[in-house]
């Protein structure tokens, strides 16, 4: 591994290309240790995820384990023993606040310089992965969007409210279990407000319906009904009601925007009148696709020759493709149909009237920023000696 090895008080930065994942640090004592805020003794299993983090087990009470995961915390500054406690404080409050609807903190860390936190491990894929760039059903994409509004609000009446402020399509997760939860929630306050997080659902519900995300960020008003006209025209079962969330979700100001409990109530409003496919039968779908994507590549991997595997990777991915491609918008093709029918047609110059018009000799305002990874380093002398 790449990068220089210390104890916790001199962790130097690695360089940009040194892997952060190393082998299990009780069995391999070789290799550069992870040093938890805890104090705990933590296995790290061999293989990277998809994602770039990777499984491990975490020590209880006890001599038991615990599956865990490990992923880059994104940190600015040296993280002091006082902001470890608070982020540590932080994700138990989400934790009370959401239960099982959030993937839950459990330590930080630090490995080889590079700043680590340690959250309960989840089966399942990214909301992102399942997206095949054409429109969601309508049904699926409210009640989607309208659960995450849920979890967002429950965590905005935390006292101190917390902020998700990174919320897209990554940090929603389909569970193999059919839950959906969130992760990644920002529990440092990087400088995100709650409508922020709102703004975020809009985009979300957008991408969902329209099936590609919004532009770049910064926006103003004009750029916002061009994209809600747009979303109109390509994709006409939209109904009235999902435009009104919208136009408010994306106002430019953010006291315009409406609380996350009211787009959680709105959506679900919508998700009850539409018909097709629910949520809870989408997701089932979507993970026996990856599923069978992954039995068709193992299979494809243990064939025995080079020419045969050559003849049969083709075949299995273009039935792959053949699924995506004819049976998913057949499906969602057969909504749009039963949801226009419902919904009388939009008189889209009214309601893009609707949106608020702000200065445009003021500075145009960055609604949600996109946080690049940055380089970390673990403050010296943090959290004392390696744990034993």
């Amino acid at each position: 591994m790449s990068g220089r090895r210390g104890s916790i008080g001199r962790l130097a930065i690695p360089p940009p290309d040194a892997a952060w994942i190393v082998e299990d640090t009780v069995r391999n004592p070789e290799q550069p240790p992870v040093h938890l805020v805890s104090g705990r003794r933590i296995r790290l299993g061999e293989d990277r995820n998809a994602d770039g983090s990777v499984d491990a087990e975490l020590q209880l009470g006890g001599g038991s384990w615990r599956p865990v995961r490990l992923e880059p915390l994104e940190w600015s500054r040296p993280l002091t023993p006082s902001e470890a406690r608070r982020l540590l404080a932080a994700g138990r409050l989400l934790r009370r606040r959401c239960g099982d609807d959030v993937v839950a903190l459990l330590d930080l860390g630090a490995i080889d310089g590079r700043l680590v936190r340690v959250t309960e491990r989840w089966d399942g894929v990214a909301l992102r992965a399942a997206l095949w760039g054409v429109p969601l059903p309508l049904r699926v994409a409210a009640e989607l969007v309208g659960r995450v509004a849920a979890i967002i609000a429950a965590a905005h009446d935390a006292r101190p409210p917390i902020v998700h402020g990174r919320l897209t399509a990554d940090a929603v997760v389909l569970g193999s279990d059919g839950r959906l939860r969130l992760r990644g929630f920002d529990l440092g306050g990087g400088g995100a407000g709650p409508a922020d997080d709102v703004y975020a659902m809009g985009a979300l519900l957008y991408e969902l319906l329209a099936g590609q995300p919004l532009p770049p960020l910064p926006i103003q008003a004009d750029a916002c009904r061009a994209r809600v006209r747009d979303l109109v025209t390509a994709v006409p079962f939209v109904p009235p009601a999902v435009i009104e969330i919208l136009v408010q979700s994306l106002a430019f100001e953010p006291g315009d925007r409406p609380a996350a409990a009211a787009v959680a109530r709105m959506l679900t409003e919508v998700a009850r009148k539409a018909e097709g496919e629910s949520l809870s039968a989408w997701i089932d779908g979507e993970l026996a696709r990856f599923e069978g994507d992954g039995m068709a590549r193992a299979a494809i991997a243990e064939e025995p020759t080079a020419d045969e595997a050559t003849v049969d990777v083709p075949a299995a991915r273009e039935s792959t493709a053949d699924e995506a491609t004819v049976d998913e918008p057949a499906a969602r093709e057969s909504t749009a149909d039963e949801a226009t029918v419902e919904e009388p047609a939009v008189d889209v110059a009214e309601v893009l009237e609707a949106l608020p018009v702000p200065d445009l000799e003021a500075p145009a305002a960055v609604l949600v920023e996109a946080r690049a990874p940055r380089e970390l380093v673990a403050a010296p002398d943090a959290w004392g000696a390696e744990p034993p």
